[in-house]
């Protein structure tokens, strides 16, 4: 699996994703397919040992549900545009993978056979990258009709077994592709993948959030933020390991996620 990066789902996401917008206290996660005539919902588990499941049922007639799959922690579902095809995308601990579900002639759906290019041979992985990959994750990003009709656009990133000046393991990400179902197989590279240390990615994350946050200050917040910045970089640059630099900044980066929550709420 690959580097578990949490994903966040914007409601509501691109036609034929089928997506849900659930605010707290709302019901479980639901919707319905890409032609409205196939609703779905994940049940919460029973206990704390099970997972979620993913339940299905045809024209509003939910006393005819029937269990598609169990999901560990569920991110998106996606319906084509014809409702042939599911692709379920869960995460566990180690990174997001997916699970694709064919419809057979009852209308059913069974789970298709996982490609290679994810899970054997490193097929995937020759194809994103020269480097050795320790773990990696994917993410559904939307249906895409110019390499057939079951093709679809997805990304991936790994962590790699490799480690960069700062000791930590370098970082594989970028990735941008097109999977065909019908053809069990990643088909085209969109954008390649871009390998970097987690000092480089910390450091990217920390403009990022800084232009941010100044973006949401007035221009008397925004001094005090510009001279609190160049206080805190005169006490990185006394740092003299690379891991203890890399942790000071990823520290900084949550500090500034935390006032950028605050700054929106």
């Amino acid at each position: 699996m690959g580097n578990r990066v949490a994903i966040l789902l914007i409601c509501p996401l691109v036609l034929a994703i089928a997506a849900f917008c659930s605010a707290q206290g709302d019901e479980s996660p639901h919707g319905k397919s890409a032609t409205g005539k196939i609703s779905w919902e994940i049940r919460p588990p029973a206990d704390n040992r099970s997972s979620s499941t993913i339940w299905l049922w045809p024209d509003d007639r939910k006393d005819k549900a029937t269990q598609l799959t169990e999901t560990p922690t569920f991110n998106q579902i996606a319906f084509s545009a014809d409702d042939a095809w599911i692709v379920v995308e869960s995460h566990l601990s180690s990174g997001s993978y997916f699970s694709f579900f064919r419809r057979h002639a009852d209308t059913g759906y069974a789970e298709d056979k996982v490609a290679e290019d994810f899970f054997e041979n490193g097929a995937m992985e020759r194809m994103a990258t020269s480097e050795q990959v320790e773990r990696w994750s994917v993410n559904f990003e939307k249906w895409t009709g110019d390499f057939g009709p079951y093709a679809f656009i997805f990304s991936w990133s790994a962590r790699l077994t490799r480690r960069g000046p700062d000791t930590y393991f370098m970082h594989c990400s970028g990735w941008r592709g097109v999977y065909d179902l019908e053809r069990r197989a990643a088909v085209k590279t969109l954008d390649p993948c871009k390998t970097t240390t987690a000092s480089e990615d910390a450091e990217k994350a920390l403009n990022e959030d800084y232009r941010q946050l100044r973006s949401l200050l007035d221009e008397t917040g925004k001094e005090r933020l510009r001279a609190e910045e160049l206080a805190w970089l005169s006490k990185r640059d006394a740092i003299k390991s690379p891991q203890e630099r890399c942790d000071f900044t990823n520290a900084r980066v949550a500090e500034l996620e935390n006032r950028i929550q605050t700054r929106k709420h």
